[in-house]
């Protein structure tokens, strides 16, 4: 499969943005919600800021 004919054009307004602080929290449930919103933004965008 060609990459390029997978990829699409994303508004840099819409990159999801990803407060990584709660990945240094104690609290699972911390880390666990920036785990959950990087594998969102890898998934579904591709990247993330």
């Amino acid at each position: 499969m060609n990459s390029m004919l997978d990829a699409r054009r994303i508004d840099a307004a819409t990159l999801p943005v990803i407060d990584v602080s709660g990945l240094s929290s104690s609290r699972f449930e911390d880390r666990k919600a920036v785990d959950t919103a990087l594998r969102a933004a890898c998934t579904d965008t591709g990247l993330f800021y």
